[in-house]
């Protein structure tokens, strides 16, 4: 099954716009697209290594709760 949908990232979560028709724990493939107006461009090194501090740490705490 593929389906697209839209989502808001809030607080390391991706929050559908609409209510997915899924069982709990399911494990999903996201393909992540910004919206045009989002800026992606970070050139300050010391920004660009705490968003992936961040990042890996959350990837961390993903994996644990799994």
């Amino acid at each position: 099954m593929v389906a697209k949908l839209k989502a808001i990232y809030r607080d390391g979560i991706f929050i559908p716009e609409v209510i997915c028709d899924f069982p709990q724990n399911t494990l999903v493939e996201l393909s992540i697209r910004p919206s045009r107006n989002f800026k992606t461009e970070v050139i300050d090194p010391n920004r660009r290594q705490q968003i992936l501090k961040t990042l890996l740490q959350r990837l961390s705490q993903n994996i644990d709760n799994c």
